[in-house]
């Protein structure tokens, strides 16, 4: 760890495929425990019906995104299915100094960007069984298109599992078993960290 970063909070990244539920098993977690925030995703897609800019993603005009794109002031930033999504670095940095773990949901692209600029960071991927993640992902009202899309990318999404220090599968029916299985794994990675600074 650099000097800066050994003051600052765990860094917690959470990825896996779409309808996988790790922002889910990320919210119920800091809920549960009382400690820790989630840095928000950026994107330019319109909101869905429940969610809330600002708590769920925070939504950006194309025009605005890609004033910050040229700006340099996203970490990482993709096309996805059309629209555009991406991490502010100021965002995390702010979520880092003020809480002592910073939960950071991202797509496998975005982790891997986000764990090479910040190696000191650990990573979850959450996942399901295919024909579940097939199942989740039907019922979000997607387009025909946009469906086929994100159905062939799934197997992609699965093999990099490997590349993260943790995989924990999201069973059906098991919601509360899979908090608690993520809960301790952060507990324990915090703990890690904690050690490191203490003896730096």
């Amino acid at each position: 760890m650099n000097e800066e970063s050994r003051v600052m909070g765990t860094l917690i990244v959470v990825s896996g495929p779409s309808g996988a539920g790790k922002t889910t098993i990320v919210e119920k977690s800091i809920a549960q425990n009382g400690c820790g925030a989630r840095v928000i995703t950026c994107t330019t897609r319109r909101p869905r019906q429940e969610e809330t800019d600002g708590k769920d993603y925070r939504f950006f005009s194309r025009k605005d995104f890609r004033k910050k794109v040229s700006a340099g002031a996203f970490i990482e930033h993709a096309k996805v299915y059309g629209h555009y999504y991406g991490t502010l670095h100021a965002d995390i940095e702010a979520a880092r100094k003020n809480f002592s773990i910073a939960f950071l949901v991202t797509d496998v692209q975005g982790a891997a960007t986000i764990m090479y600029t910040y190696p000191e960071a650990h990573s979850f991927f959450i996942t399901v069984a295919r024909k579940e993640l097939i199942r989740r992902i039907s019922t979000r009202g997607e387009s025909p298109l946009t469906l086929a899309k994100r159905i062939t990318e799934i197997d992609a999404e699965l093999a990099q599992a490997a590349c993260f220090d943790k995989v924990i599968r999201n069973r059906t029916g098991r919601l509360s078993a899979s908090v608690r299985e993520f809960t301790a794994g952060v507990t324990l990675f915090r703990a890690m960290d904690e050690f490191v600074i203490s003896y730096a």
